[in-house]
């Protein structure tokens, strides 16, 4: 127990680093036996005392439900706290919650402010996030020349994200000249570094062919890569791998099981080709009013598709 030495020195004297440092040995059983009530108990002494990696790290375990009582508002509240004392850390986490409107009020603009101080300081998360709001001009003005510099400073510190999203950003010619070659690249890039949506995008150009030869194969195994996942996107075209033997075995059974997934997820698409299946009969019981329903949720979110097959199937009746 040689670990346990210099991190207990200064508990007595409300050390709040040494709380920190232990209570993360604690958490996860580095050195010592795991014991998520002792990792707890020091995260909050050292929180109570207002040092902010104690506050973020309650933050993450109300957030997580790991060790506390699932609870985003608190963990949003404690992360307000140490982002107020400019830490780079909370100020990513609390803008990532109110970009996203989990245990807080939606407000893209207020997280771009946070994510704009800890993108500053160099935080490659940040920049990530921050260049994705400018992307889409969703709480900053769209700034296509400023999400790419900032996808740029996130690549260069080796983010996967940020390298899927400047390789999407050539691969289409938006707000750099498209470049296929390099778009390409980049997507690869972050397939190599396990990044589920870079799986999804190099999926996609090989199922049309874009920058690289047709191989439905590949794409299939890329899909299956992101939906392994839990990508709603590619358990959908997984699905139609399977519904449609391009790349794998047609198995209906598989399609529809992987329809549900994503449709589960919310995924419009997945929500319509599952609505196709049971109006069908295909890898499912048929069953006409389940089918509607499900058009019915992909038709509420827009699509076009889903609305033609609904209005169609009402005919019938």
């Amino acid at each position: 127990m040689q670990l346990l030495g210099p991190v207990t020195d200064g508990l007595g004297q409300g050390d709040v680093v040494a709380q920190v440092n232990l209570g993360g040995l604690y958490e996860k059983g580095n050195g010592i036996e795991k014991d998520l009530a002792k990792a707890v108990n020091l995260y909050g002494k050292a929180s109570e005392q207002g040092y902010p990696p104690a506050q973020v790290a309650m933050a993450r375990l109300y957030a997580s439900g790991l060790g506390l009582p699932k609870d985003s508002r608190k963990a949003a509240d404690l992360l307000g706290k140490a982002a107020a004392q400019q830490d780079v850390t909370a100020q990513n986490a609390l803008g990532f919650l109110l970009m996203t409107g989990e245990g807080v009020a939606k407000d893209t603009h207020k997280a771009a402010e946070l994510f704009e101080k800890a993108a500053a300081m160099g935080e490659p998360n940040a920049q990530t996030s921050l260049g994705w709001l400018y992307e889409k001009g969703d709480g900053v003005p769209k700034d296509l020349k400023k999400a790419v510099e900032l996808y740029g400073q996130a690549a260069e510190q080796g983010n996967s994200t940020a390298v899927n999203d400047l390789g999407n950003l050539y691969m289409h010619g938006t707000g750099v000249p498209k470049d296929l070659h390099k778009g390409i690249e980049l997507l690869q890039k972050a397939v190599d570094q396990g990044n589920y949506k870079a799986e999804l995008n190099l999926a996609l150009a090989y199922k049309s062919g874009m920058g690289v030869p047709e191989d439905q194969k590949k794409a299939a195994d890329l899909f299956e890569k992101a939906a392994d996942q839990n990508n709603a996107g590619a358990q959908n075209n997984l699905g139609v791998a399977y519904a449609t033997g391009a790349g794998r075995p047609r198995n209906p059974v598989k399609a529809a099981e992987l329809f549900q997934k994503a449709a589960e997820q919310g995924d419009a698409m997945a929500q319509k080709n599952l609505g196709l299946a049971f109006e069908k009969g295909e890898g499912v019981r048929k069953d006409v009013k389940k089918a509607a329903e499900l058009y019915r949720k992909a038709a509420d979110q827009g699509l076009d598709d889903a609305k033609i097959h609904l209005r169609q199937l009402q005919q019938k009746k």
